[in-house]
């Protein structure tokens, strides 16, 4: 009798910490997936709205098919354990469009077996900021056309393709004459217009 409320003890207690670690992960705002011998293992609530999938649907799948297929090879390698720190990859999602993410793994024991866990951030917002940076600083913030930076490095590469190939390059010069009275006159709207 002592030995059965013994067990039944610890088999309560051991649901408890499952459900308070399972409580723990799904908190997280990182995507979790586990994943062993290439397969998902279990994962997060994080993770499943992450790629738009019930996570019921995901366990077992392949992880190689959540990958876009150009990012596979970081993605291996960090499944591996053969590379420290963070990759910058992109999933794909339940809908077919990419996901931008950045993941960082770690070997551990997980119900009895060697498993990797994989901590999974979106940084599609990241992403969108560094585009619009570059695009800035590429471009004239009322034309949002070229600017002198992004017009130099165009220049250089068109003239190294030109020195390779043994060809020429040439620059056309536009300039509008009395631009200066356009804005006097009819005012700086129509002069941007």
């Amino acid at each position: 009798l002592a030995g059965s409320i013994v067990d039944q003890h610890l088999a309560h207690r051991s649901v408890r910490e499952a459900r308070r670690l399972q409580d723990l992960t799904n908190a997280t705002f990182e995507g979790i997936a586990i994943h062993a011998d290439g397969r998902l293992v279990d994962g997060n609530d994080a993770l499943a709205r992450l790629l738009g999938y019930a996570l019921p649907a995901m366990i077992g799948r392949d992880v190689s098919s959540l990958i876009a297929p150009e990012h596979r090879e970081a993605a291996n390698r960090q499944m591996a354990g053969s590379t420290e720190g963070t990759d910058e990859i992109c999933m794909l999602h339940a809908d077919g469009s990419r996901v931008p993410v950045e993941i960082l793994g770690r070997e551990m024991d997980y119900k009895g077996q060697r498993v990797r866990v994989a901590a999974i951030r979106d940084i599609t917002e990241r992403k969108a900021a560094e585009a619009q940076i570059r695009f800035m600083a590429n471009h004239d913030a009322l034309t949002r056309l070229p600017n002198r930076v992004l017009f130099r490095d165009r220049l250089e590469q068109a003239l190294l393709w030109a020195r390779r190939a043994d060809e020429q390059v040439a620059v056309l010069c536009l300039d509008v004459d009395r631009f200066k009275d356009v804005n006097d006159l009819r005012g700086h709207g129509a002069g941007d217009a």
